[in-house]
């Protein structure tokens, strides 16, 4: 059985490790960007975000980025999946949908005036695409991106 909780600077370096495991890295020798770093540990401790990890023992299965703000065209505060992943070995066991579960009811028990949660996928993330269909989600918007050096 897993536990979900939230994230803590202790689970930084485990949950930096699936993540580069998931991206294709190679977590025992790759050399972390300091900014990568920093943007993970900012979730810790902050008023604005935070993150959960799901674990299963010690071993870190899983995680979620939540971040909100101030909506920017309606009444009230908007609030983001930044990022959700679980590793490939324990996918498709409920843990991802538990994840996005808890991390609704912590928004809103934090949140007055909580209006929406968005989350973000790749256009040809079809997986990702059917997982936020199956939580009720609805496709909205299609948004294009310049990623800036």
């Amino acid at each position: 059985m897993f536990s979900i909780r939230e994230m803590t600077g202790a689970d930084l370096d485990h949950v930096l490790a699936l993540r580069e495991d998931w991206l294709g890295g190679e977590p025992e020798t790759s050399v972390r960007p300091e900014s990568v770093v920093r943007w993970f540990g900012a979730y810790c401790g902050n008023d604005r975000a935070c993150a959960l990890v799901a674990r299963i023992n010690d071993v870190c299965v899983g995680y979620c980025l939540i971040s909100w703000h101030r909506h920017p065209t309606m009444t009230g505060t908007l609030a983001e999946i930044d990022e959700i992943h679980v590793a490939q070995a324990w996918s498709r066991q409920g843990i991802g949908r538990q994840l996005v579960d808890r991390a609704r009811k912590m928004l809103e028990a934090k949140i007055d005036g909580l209006t929406a949660i968005r989350a973000r996928v790749d256009r040809q993330d079809d997986d990702a695409r059917a997982f936020w269909r199956a939580l009720g989600y609805e496709h909205f918007a299609l948004e294009y991106m310049d990623y800036l050096d």
